[in-house]
């Protein structure tokens, strides 16, 4: 069982105001996007996971779904599937 004092929750516990806050601007570069949400989502699961917070981590996870790049993965689809030119 973990304590205050182990130096892992004590990491945690410092770095997570610093997290909170450099999310929105890490989402504003491109090539950290999907990484930064993905911590995110793997954040929020932990959460659902480990506390009993009703529907927040859920509610969260399906706010993350607009930020997903949606229009770079239809585009790749949609090359994928086309046939080729000749």
């Amino acid at each position: 069982m973990a304590v205050l004092s182990d130096p892992m929750v004590l990491l945690m516990s410092a770095s997570l105001p610093l997290a909170v806050l450099l999310f929105p601007v890490l989402l504003l570069w491109r090539r950290l996007r999907l990484p930064v949400l993905c911590f995110g989502a793997a954040f929020h699961l932990g959460i659902w996971l480990c506390l009993e917070l009703g529907g927040f981590a859920p509610y969260m996870l399906c706010m993350y779904l607009p930020l997903l790049p949606w229009e770079r993965w239809a585009d790749r689809r949609r090359a994928r599937l086309s046939p080729a030119a000749p």
